[in-house]
């Protein structure tokens, strides 16, 4: 069995946190990936371009905060104000 790799993850992170900073078609590969802290041939590793780690980086910002927020904003047995 291989070893999994958090390349995807760190890239992912970093991506959200520079288009926050920046504008998506500011953030070169190179910045994301200096970012992230990863090699470059890491990221084509993970990803083919950077159009596929948007879509990456999507679902892992709407796991780990939108989701979450929808989750308890629209829960049943939230309080109405």
């Amino acid at each position: 069995m291989g070893r999994t790799s958090d390349t995807p993850k760190k890239l992912q992170a970093a991506l959200c946190e520079l288009m926050w900073q920046q504008s998506y078609g500011r953030g070169a590969i190179d910045a994301i990936c200096k970012h992230a802290g990863v090699k470059k041939s890491s990221f084509y590793h993970a990803y083919p371009d950077k159009a596929a780690l948007a879509l990456g980086a999507f679902k892992y910002f709407w796991k780990a905060h939108s989701r979450p927020w929808m989750n308890g904003a629209f829960s049943p047995s939230s309080k109405e104000p």
